[in-house]
């Protein structure tokens, strides 16, 4: 097991600092002392808050069995003995005063007190390696250390090879007062910064009452990476929050706004997030626990990714459940980053060493990566492979289902190509083709596979109707006649061939998520489906290719969602009467393909003999007709 600290190595006094796997064991030990601490500093405070635990109190005796808790008028019985097992902190089957304004709904939020933190834990127990690393710092509390040496030993103990190149805009972050030296509450103060207690300006990202600041939502919107939310961006704030336009209260303050993240942060309505109050909506059993099932169910669709294997990486005692305290200190129960974004495997090697363990954000967390990596790392070799962490797809499988629903077969295509895509077969030789993207997806790769003889080649030469100009991609009508492409993000459509008059087919505002597979021409060429994104919203629509000249081309909606509820691909049977689409389904839990009757849409309906266990990736139907040919890509051990 790693010794967690910061220790002096050799005669050049480098500071080599691991947070490893033995934090862990000591997070749940400061939890109860961080309480009781916070429980002396509490004041009775006049009014409803005190009057129901006092009504409840029968013993008038400052705390609460079971029985007195259970006693209130509610309807709700068995949630309120979840919450005083839950919310039980020193587990001595009593609640006191503290623990009661711990729990979400019993005092009004401005009274509510947070419950023990172990991101707090955690940075105590790197002040105290710190400390102890620089000769019992704390016992001669007015030294001080070079703010050079001291941040190059910082930097250093993130290094594989154990060197680091120089950051002096570190130093301004530790060395406030610029003296060129750093003081031990200024080390103190860096160190909330790097876990993500406290933003990078010194203000608190979890709060009294225990909400907790939302820091990636603010970087997510800010789309132009000005550092500012303004115009749209305040406009899909209000819409990621389920708000009216126009009612975001920091809107009102000025005429044109432009929103900081100081500015944010302290607008706790719309800046935080409450993952108490989450974890007891998750809880549906109420064991004070919360098991897979209940995290994937309980997640927003884009988050849903990250809840598959959360549990299996975080839970420290073996249950396979998550606790509260292991939930706040998982990757799940933190929005400092945008988690749930696999960084990328820079070099190659099907490995993530710690400098690509990154998540591209303006106000790092060095110590919290280093620890969520720590746990990741099942084998402690400083590696995550798509076992420990699945960051990345391992295998590409090709499935046929039959028309019917009573025939389906599965290709396996091996490792060495783990994420090909967009299935289709050719209009022109019938060959099944598969498309492999480049991170950019600048420079696709496509191979050919054979069903027959289960066999995958690289297709050396791509049809030219593929590049063309500026446009990156054609998708040509049946009849040859005319086509659509995408150019700049934005679909394009040239009614005529014959006469090149390229006309825009959707609004400004709306963009296709993936072209080539997003695309698909009705059997008369007479109308085009789309999927069309806007923000988080996705929407399949068909519209009617010779109205595009008009103001309001005839447009039919055929299904809107969440676009993470949508992976990308549609297909349309060879007769023009059912369109399929990989949906998120709520019975499996994963993307399935689903249907949709072209001349009578409704509700997708999951469609039945697909045996799959994995997300669907894309899909199309062969020209006869007769089978659905769709692909997922196999993930590690945690992902399933």
């Amino acid at each position: 097991m790693e010794q967690s600290g910061w220790r002096r190595s050799g005669d050049s006094g480098t500071i080599n600092w691991w947070l490893g796997h033995a934090v862990c064991l000591s997070l749940l030990g400061l939890a109860w002392t961080c309480l009781v601490a916070a429980q002396e500093n509490v004041v009775d405070r006049p009014g409803e808050d005190r009057a129901l635990f006092d009504a409840l109190d029968a013993s008038q005796d400052g705390k609460l069995t079971l029985e007195e808790y259970l006693q209130a008028e509610t309807p709700e019985q068995k949630v309120r003995e979840r919450d005083f097992q839950l919310f039980d902190w020193d587990e001595n089957q009593s609640l006191s005063f503290v623990e009661f304004r711990t729990v979400p709904g019993n005092v009004p939020l401005k009274w509510r007190l947070r419950v023990p933190h172990p991101l707090f834990d955690l940075s105590e127990l790197a002040s105290q390696a710190i400390e102890e690393s620089f000769g019992d710092w704390a016992k001669t509390p007015e030294r001080t250390i070079d703010a050079r040496e001291f941040v190059t030993g910082f930097l250093t103990s993130f290094s594989e090879n154990k060197s680091s190149r120089f950051d002096p805009a570190m130093v301004t972050t530790v060395d406030r007062n610029e003296d060129g030296q750093v003081s031990l509450e200024e080390s103190r103060e860096f160190l909330r910064k790097q876990i993500g207690v406290d933003s990078m300006w010194g203000s608190p990202l979890i709060l009294s009452d225990g909400r907790m600041v939302d820091v990636g939502l603010f970087y997510e919107m800010d789309v132009d990476a000005t550092q500012y939310l303004s115009g749209n961006e305040l406009a899909s704030l209000e819409a990621a929050r389920g708000m009216s336009e126009g009612s975001l209260e920091i809107r009102s303050r000025v005429a044109n706004p432009r929103v900081d993240f100081q500015t944010y942060a302290r607008d706790a309505e719309t800046s935080t997030y409450d993952p108490v109050a989450w974890f007891r909506e998750a809880d549906t059993n109420l064991d004070t626990r919360i098991s897979r099932e209940e995290l994937i169910d309980a997640s927003s669709p884009e988050r849903r990714d990250l809840a598959r294997w959360n549990v299996g990486a975080f839970d420290r005692d073996g249950d396979a459940l998550l606790s509260l305290s292991e939930y706040l200190l998982s990757m799940h129960g933190n929005r400092t980053m945008r988690w749930e974004v696999a960084p990328y495997d820079r070099d190659g090697d099907g490995q993530l060493a710690f400098s690509e363990f990154r998540f591209d954000h303006p106000q790092d967390v060095p110590i919290l990566r280093r620890f969520f990596f720590g746990q990741l790392d099942q084998n402690h070799d400083r590696r995550l492979t798509p076992d420990e962490y699945p960051f990345v797809a391992t295998s590409t499988m090709v499935h046929r289902l039959s028309y019917d629903g009573t025939v389906c077969e599965h290709f396996e295509l091996g490792t060495e190509f783990p994420q090909l895509c967009q299935p289709r077969f050719m209009p022109s030789d019938g060959e099944f083709r598969l498309t492999e993207l480049s991170a950019d997806r600048s420079t696709p790769r496509r191979f050919t596979f054979d069903f027959e003889s289960r066999e995958l080649t690289k297709f050396d030469n791509p049809p030219n109707d593929e590049v063309f100009g500026d446009a990156t991609f054609f998708a040509w009508a049946p009849a040859g006649n005319r086509f659509a492409m995408l150019s700049d993000g934005k679909i394009h459509v040239v009614l005529d061939s014959s006469k090149p008059q390229i006309i825009p087919i959707a609004p400004e505002s709306l963009k296709c998520i993936r072209f080539g597979e997003a695309a698909t021409w009705t059997v008369d060429g007479k109308s085009l489906l789309l999927i069309l994104e806007s923000g988080r919203e996705a929407r399949v629509a068909s519209i009617h290719v010779d109205d595009l000249e008009s103001p309001i081309p005839k447009t039919q909606q055929l299904w809107t969602g969440s676009s993470a509820d949508l992976e990308s691909g549609l297909a349309l049977s060879p007769d023009g009467k059912r369109l399929v689409l990989p949906l998120y389904s709520q019975n499996s839990r994963r993307i399935a393909l689903h249907e949709i009757d072209v001349d009578n849409p409704g509700a997708p309906r999951e469609i039945r003999g697909d045996t799959s266990t994995s997300d669907v990736t894309g899909c199309c139907f062969s020209p006869d007709g007769k089978w659905l040919v769709y692909t997922t890509w196999e993930r590690g051990n945690r992902w399933n």
